[in-house]
């Protein structure tokens, strides 16, 4: 296998993309691309850029030459990260369906009447109250400005 395939086959495996790369090393996208796809040759700086930014990189075979990445603290960082991406999509899905739950609670006619007794009624009160503040808002009259009372005053 080409180091370049190595690479890709790497930065696939730590689910980086071709973007991501290109922003961490400041390498063009379009450049780093062609250098995946083996039909741009990278310089040894870039290179070095590459591999300190790929992780999981096993040692590339270049000829005589053996290239590692000097950066394993990356795996760890890339692990607690994927972590923690995980448990955001976790809590954002479980944000949601508390949110469709309380849609459904507050279009219940049992709520209407007060008989939910799932639902704390002063929760329901603040959201109400809150829900209606902000029709409010939106339906208030302009202010009126100094421009405004100018002219009023002058007529």
């Amino acid at each position: 296998m080409l180091y370049y395939e190595q690479i890709r086959e790497a930065r696939l495996a730590a689910n980086l993309t071709i973007s991501d790369v290109s922003r961490l090393t400041g390498i063009p996208r379009y450049q780093y691309k062609a250098f995946e796809d083996g039909t741009w040759n990278v310089t040894m700086t870039r290179l070095e850029k590459i591999l300190d930014v790929i992780p999981n990189l096993p040692p590339l075979q270049m000829g005589k030459a053996t290239l590692v990445t000097t950066r394993p603290e990356l795996l760890e960082v890339h692990a607690t990260v994927s972590a923690l991406c995980a448990t955001i999509d976790v809590l954002q899905a479980a944000a949601h369906q508390a949110k469709v739950m309380l849609e459904q609670k507050l279009k219940s006619p049992l709520i209407v009447e007060g008989r939910d007794p799932d639902v704390d009624p002063e929760l329901i009160r603040k959201l109400t109250e809150e829900a209606n503040r902000g029709k409010a808002v939106k339906n208030a009259p302009p202010k009126a400005t100094a421009a405004r009372r100018r002219v009023r005053n002058s007529q």
